[in-house]
Formats: structure tokens, C-alpha cells, sequence
């Protein structure tokens, strides 16, 4: 592996593996399990139209199809549109 060039990692979040890993391998791609990142995020968040809209950002595969998905949770819900994009888009989904 040697500095992790070419390597992706998934993981739950947790910020202590994060660091570790980029000690370790500084050229890993480091990305979040999508199911563990719902999870967190929709724990406020109980209503079912927020997951479906969550899992058509998160399957989005070009950056347009992903810039109108996004488009269409921001008219579902502003404040909960806003609380998800603060996170690191990159980490969560497939289209970066």
C-alpha cells in the first residue's frame, strides 16, 4: 500500500480513525459509510421523504444529476438541506 495512493477507505465517522489513517497512508482517499452517515443525520430527521431524497444525492453519478437532487431536498427542507451540505459532500456520495 505504501502511502495509500489509489486506495479508498470507508469507515463510520469515527474522527480518531480518520487521523490514524492519514498518519499512516497520506494518500488514502477517506470516505464515510453513507448507511452510517444517514443514520446520524436522520436521527433528527424521522421523516421518510428526507431519506429517499438523502439516497438520490448519494447515488447521484454525474454533477448534474447530483446539483438538482440537491436542488430538490433544499425545496423539501431548507434548514435540513443546509445542516446536511455542511458536511464534507465528498466523503458521503459518489459523484466526487
Amino acid at each position: 500500500m505504501e502511502d495509500g495512493f489509489g486506495y479508498t477507505i470507508i469507515s463510520d465517522q469515527q474522527k480518531g480513525l480518520e487521523i490514524a489513517i492519514n498518519d499512516i497512508l497520506p494518500r488514502v482517499e477517506h470516505r464515510n459509510c453513507a448507511r452510517h452517515f444517514l443514520s446520524n443525520w436522520s436521527s433528527r430527521k424521522k421523516a421518510k421523504i428526507f431519506e429517499f431524497a438523502f439516497w438520490k444525492v448519494v447515488k447521484s453519478t454525474i454533477e448534474r444529476e447530483w446539483e438538482q437532487n440537491k436542488e430538490d431536498l433544499y425545496k423539501l427542507d431548507e434548514g435540513v438541506a443546509n445542516e446536511l451540505f455542511s458536511k464534507n459532500s465528498k466523503a458521503w456520495t459518489k459523484s466526487f
